[in-house]
C-alpha cells in the first residue's frame, strides 16, 4: 500500500468517524420532538445534513451515514429483556441505517445522472430532480424500510404503519428540502452580493426578520395584528431572494422553520391543534409550499442570470478568437480616458494588422486562416497584463489598450509581440508577420482623433517595408 494511498485512507476514515458523530448529534435533537405513534419525529435534521455531505464529498461517505443511523436510532427502542428482543432492536436499527444510506444515494445518483452535476441550483430541472428524489423519493425510501422495520420488530402496532409512514416520510422530506439547500447554496452559489452596496438594506431586512420572529414565539404581544406572523414571511423572503441573495434567503427560511417547530410544540401560533400531530404536519405542509416556491423562483432567477452572462459574453467578446469586441473595447477607452481627466494617468494604444493575411485565406482557406487569427491572439494575450485589453478591430486587424503605459512602454510592448509573432510556426507550417502602430493618450484627443494616430503610424510601419512597429509622433 502506497503512503499517499494510506493517507487517503486515514483521512476517509476520519471523515466517516465525523459524519457519525453528526449524524447522532443532530439525530438527538430530531428526537427531542418524537411524538406518537412509534415515537417518530416529524422533523427530522439529519436527512438533510447527510443527502448535502453525499452532494459534497461523494459515495464514499456512506459507512458514516449507516453507523449514526444505527447509533442514532437504536436508544430509540432499544430492549435488553431478551436475546431476541436485542436481535429485533439491531434489526430495526440497520434497517433504519440502510434505508437513510439508499435515500442519500439513490437521490445523489439520480440527479448526476439526469442532470449531469449535483448542482441543484443549476437551474430548474435541476431544482425539480433534487426536490423529486432528494425530498420525495429517498425519504419514502427511508420512511418505508424504517416503519417497516420497527413494525417487523414489534416496536410499532402495524394498524399505526400508515400514520407513522407518513409523518417519517414528511419529517425526512422536510429536512432534505429546508436543511440540504441552505447547506449547498454555500459551495454552489455563483453571485455574490457585495455586502457594502446594501448594507442598508441589510439591516432594515434584519431587522424584519427579527420583529417577525419575535411575534412567532410571543404571538400574544400584539393582538392587534391582523395576519399570522408566520405568513410575513414570505414577503420577506422573496425580499431576500431578490435583493440579498439565496445564502441569505435560505438560511432565514430555516431559522422561520425552526421557530415555529418550537411553536407549533408550544401550542401557540398558526398551526396549533389538540392533535399534535396534525399540528406538525400543518406546519410542515406550509414550509413544503414556501420552501418550493422560494427554491423555483431561485432556479429562476439563476438561470436569468446565467442568460443575461451569456448575452454579455457574446456581446463583450469577438466569437471567433474570443479577444474583446469593438463595443466593449470603446467602453474602456471613455474609462481610461475618464481617469486620464482625472488624474493625468498616462495610456496607450497599440493597432496591429497581420501582414498579407488574405493570401494565407487564398492559399490555405479560410478555416486555416480562422486558426491562424486565434493563435495571432493567443500569442498576443500572452504578453498582456491583466490591466490590458485585446479587442478585434475588424477582419484582421486588432487593437489593444494599455492602462498606465507611455507611449515609449507599449512600443516596448509591440515589439515584442511581433517578434513572437514573426517566431512562431503556425498551422501547416505558415510563417506571418504583422504590422503595428502605436500612440500615446494626449490631453484633449477623441477616439476619433486617437485612432488617426493609430492609423497613422499604422500606415508608416506598412510604408517601412511591414513587420515593424512605429511610434505616432
Amino acid at each position: 500500500m502506497t503512503e499517499s494511498f494510506k493517507r487517503f485512507d486515514s483521512r476517509l476514515i476520519i471523515e466517516i468517524i465525523a459524519i457519525s458523530i453528526i449524524y447522532v448529534a443532530t439525530a438527538k435533537v430530531g428526537q427531542t420532538f418524537s411524538i406518537p405513534p412509534g415515537n417518530i419525529t416529524p422533523i427530522w435534521i439529519p436527512s438533510g445534513i447527510m443527502l448535502a455531505l453525499v452532494i459534497l464529498r461523494g459515495y464514499a461517505i456512506w459507512p458514516g451515514i449507516f453507523f449514526g443511523a444505527v447509533i442514532g436510532n437504536v436508544w430509540a427502542y432499544f430492549d435488553s429483556e431478551s436475546l431476541s428482543s436485542v436481535m429485533l432492536s439491531l434489526f430495526a436499527s440497520f434497517s433504519n441505517g440502510f434505508g437513510d444510506v439508499m435515500s442519500a444515494l439513490i437521490a445523489v445518483f439520480m440527479l448526476k445522472r439526469k442532470c449531469g452535476t449535483t448542482n441543484p441550483f443549476a437551474g430548474i430541472p435541476n431544482f425539480v430532480t433534487f426536490l423529486f428524489y432528494g425530498a420525495v423519493i429517498g425519504p419514502f425510501i427511508s420512511a418505508f424500510m424504517g416503519v417497516g422495520s420497527l413494525a417487523i420488530g414489534g416496536f410499532l402496532p402495524w394498524d399505526d404503519c400508515i400514520e407513522a409512514l407518513i409523518t417519517w416520510w414528511v419529517g425526512d422530506g422536510v429536512g432534505a428540502l429546508l436543511i440540504a439547500p441552505a447547506i449547498l447554496i454555500f459551495t454552489f452559489k455563483d453571485k455574490v452580493i457585495d455586502v457594502r452596496k446594501v448594507a442598508t438594506e441589510l439591516v432594515l431586512y434584519l431587522t424584519a426578520v427579527a420583529l417577525v420572529a419575535y411575534l412567532i414565539i410571543k404571538p400574544e404581544a400584539y393582538e392587534f395584528i391582523l395576519v399570522e406572523p408566520i405568513y410575513m414571511i414570505i414577503p420577506l423572503l422573496f425580499w431576500s431572494l431578490f435583493r440579498l441573495g439565496q445564502p441569505v434567503t435560505y438560511i432565514s427560511l430555516l431559522c422561520f422553520f425552526g421557530l415555529s417547530i418550537n411553536a407549533a410544540f408550544n401550542g401557540v401560533g398558526a398551526f396549533t391543534h389538540p392533535d399534535q400531530l396534525i399540528a406538525m404536519l400543518k406546519m410542515q405542509g406550509y414550509f413544503v409550499l414556501v420552501s418550493s416556491s422560494v427554491f423555483i423562483v431561485g432556479a429562476i432567477l439563476q438561470d436569468r442570470e446565467q442568460l443575461l452572462e451569456k448575452l454579455e459574453e457574446k456581446v463583450s467578446h469577438d466569437t471567433l478568437t474570443g479577444a474583446m469586441s469593438r463595443a466593449y473595447f470603446d467602453d474602456c477607452f471613455e474609462q481610461e480616458s475618464s481617469r486620464f481627466e482625472r488624474y493625468e494617468i498616462s495610456f496607450s494604444m497599440v493597432m496591429i494588422d497581420l501582414d498579407f493575411f488574405k493570401k494565407i485565406n487564398d492559399q490555405y482557406g479560410h478555416l486555416i486562416g480562422d486558426d491562424v487569427l486565434k493563435q495571432v491572439v493567443n500569442i498576443i494575450q500572452s504578453s498582456l497584463r491583466d490591466s490590458d485589453t485585446l479587442a478585434r478591430w475588424g477582419g484582421e486587424e486588432f487593437i489593444v489598450l494599455l492602462p498606465a503605459t507611455t507611449g515609449s512602454g507599449a512600443l516596448q510592448f509591440a515589439e515584442l509581440a511581433r517578434k513572437r509573432v514573426e517566431h512562431e510556426v503556425f498551422k501547416d507550417g505558415i510563417k506571418l508577420t504583422i504590422s503595428l502602430g502605436v500612440a500615446e493618450f494626449e490631453k484633449g484627443d477623441s477616439l476619433k482623433d486617437f485612432l488617426q494616430k493609430l492609423d497613422s503610424a499604422l500606415y508608416k510601419s506598412k510604408g517601412n517595408g511591414r513587420n515593424c512597429c512605429t511610434l505616432a509622433e
